[in-house]
């Protein structure tokens, strides 16, 4: 295991020229490294999620979890409004 990472919010290109926050965490090590895409539970990824991603990192992998929900539904996100509790 090394424990030495690099993790930060990054921001990915999609197609037709979208925005898409991810939070990218990787091993400092050299050589090829393997990558995991993490999956978050909803509204998005939160203090927990990055931990795991930073988990990831640090066991030698490519870490990324993107942010999903609603904003990835351009349509969807103008019309939704979350409930109030």
């Amino acid at each position: 295991m090394y424990d030495a990472t690099l993790a930060e919010t990054v921001t990915i290109r999609g197609d037709g020229g979208d925005e898409i926050e991810a939070y990218l965490a990787r091993p400092m090590s050299q050589g090829p490294l393997g990558g995991v895409v993490v999956i978050h539970h909803m509204p998005g990824y939160d203090a927990p999620t990055k931990e795991i991603t930073r988990r990831f990192a640090a066991e030698g992998y490519n870490a990324l979890p993107r942010r999903l929900g609603l904003a990835s539904w351009p349509v969807l996100s103008r019309r939704w409004r979350w409930p109030r509790c």
